[in-house]
């Protein structure tokens, strides 16, 4: 058993052990006790973890928006083709083009709009 895993399992049995003295309600002095050294447990497993390493440090997952997604080289130089082709063959005809904001606030469609209707629906 690794320093790690002992740590980890001295940290289980101590969390029993408050946990006991809370539910028979003991003193609160002997339970603080027994929490002093849960914690003193739990900071000596968080050393050995790398533990002194700032939190702004770690890498971040960015969530990518509903409806949304990246697309590789290969297929955005196809959509771009499609949509020359498109866009082409609407200025030919004589069509104009409409800019529309492509995210709006969650909160206005999803709020009340009109006669207790929504826009959209969770």
């Amino acid at each position: 058993m690794t320093d790690k895993e002992s740590i980890q399992a001295e940290i289980t049995a101590q969390g029993d052990v408050v946990r006991k003295l809370k539910a028979a309600k003991e003193d609160k002095s002997k339970i603080d006790e027994e929490v002093a050294k849960l914690l003193a447990l739990k900071a000596k497993l968080q050393g050995l973890d790398g533990g002194g390493a700032e939190p702004g440090n770690k890498n971040i997952t960015l969530k990518t928006p509903k409806g949304t997604r990246d697309y590789g080289p290969e297929s955005m130089a196809l959509r771009q083709r499609i949509f020359d082709k498109v866009i082409a063959v609407f200025k030919k005809h004589g069509a104009e083009t409409i800019d529309t904001p492509v995210f709006e606030l969650k909160e206005v469609l999803t709020g009340k709009y009109g006669e207790d209707s929504k826009l959209i629906y969770d």
